[in-house]
């Protein structure tokens, strides 16, 4: 089991923290490759979470469509989760990864 930190917004750690969030979205990268099942997430170094599952999306469509959006993002309409994921990441997308998260 390997631990990895990966910064959030405030307000993302807050939902994370309570647990409306449970699904953290990120490109494949080099970074992100190193990350597996089981392995402890800490976020912004101060909130651990455990990865119980990764799926692996080739578009944000196919993302939104398989996933629950209100464990993507509480509150927020799948068309906006898009806007926002394309936003952050790229229109064009191609690897994404959805870690699953547990308390540890």
């Amino acid at each position: 089991m390997a631990r990895h930190i990966l910064y959030v917004r405030s307000f993302v750690l807050e939902l994370i923290k309570q647990g409306k969030k449970t699904l953290e979205v990120r490109p494949y990268g080099a970074f992100t490759a190193k990350i597996s099942m089981d392995d402890v997430i800490s976020f912004n170094d101060f909130l651990e979470r455990k990865v119980r599952a990764i799926r692996t999306y080739h578009d944000f469509h196919r993302l939104l469509k398989a996933e629950p959006a209100d464990k993507l993002w509480p509150r927020k309409t799948q068309a906006d989760i898009l806007c926002d994921l394309q936003e952050m990441y790229g229109v064009e997308a191609t690897h994404i990864l959805v870690f699953h998260l547990l308390p540890p």
